[in-house]
């Protein structure tokens, strides 16, 4: 009887623990190690580095060139990469709130002494995933007039989204509703 009690214990944890891993605030950072001639560089070893916190972490591109670094948290980062016969490449790169950054770089004939420093821009069309995003700055949400401080009207200034017509199931009970157009 006990051991049912505890299998059943920790069958209802496990599922009520699902819908909490689906919400994050971490980042992700891919992308693509190529040669001048822009064919992919195998084996590149790529290294992040958090300036606030000198956190390190290190991947090796994949056959195609390939990395990608995840659940990292929102702050400023030092991207190096190096491999033999190139120029050791250094980005700086911010990354918000859940943002999925990609960042491709090609790297120059060289010796590992000599250093490129590239300024990561970001993209205007996201490759890697169909999700939308954006980050809403703190002088935004301290600074703008909030209907009783809700935070979720903080999503009307996201291009695209819309407040829920009236007498919408969302409005009737005072709850917040909007839509999204995509």
């Amino acid at each position: 009887m006990n051991f049912r009690l505890a299998f059943t214990a920790v069958l209802v944890t496990s599922f009520i623990s699902l819908p909490a891993s689906s919400q994050n605030f971490r980042g992700v950072l891919r992308g693509r190690i190529t040669d001048s001639s822009d064919k992919p560089i195998a084996g590149a070893k790529v290294t992040l580095n958090r300036e606030e916190t000198n956190e390190r972490r290190e991947v090796v591109a994949g056959s195609r060139g390939g990395y990608a670094l995840t659940l990292l948290p929102p702050g400023r980062y030092r991207l190096e990469v190096e491999q033999t016969g190139f120029k050791r490449t250094v980005s700086r790169v911010t990354l918000e709130v859940n943002q999925e950054l990609r960042v491709d770089l090609s790297l120059e004939v060289g010796t590992l002494r000599d250093e490129v420093a590239i300024e990561a821009s970001r993209a205007a069309l996201k490759k890697d995933s169909s999700s939308l995003g954006t980050v809403i700055e703190n002088p935004q949400v301290s600074g703008l007039p909030l209907d009783g401080r809700n935070f979720l009207e903080l999503g009307l200034l996201v291009p695209g989204v819309a407040p829920a017509a009236q007498g919408s199931a969302g409005t009737a009970r005072g709850d917040f509703a909007f839509s999204v157009n995509g």
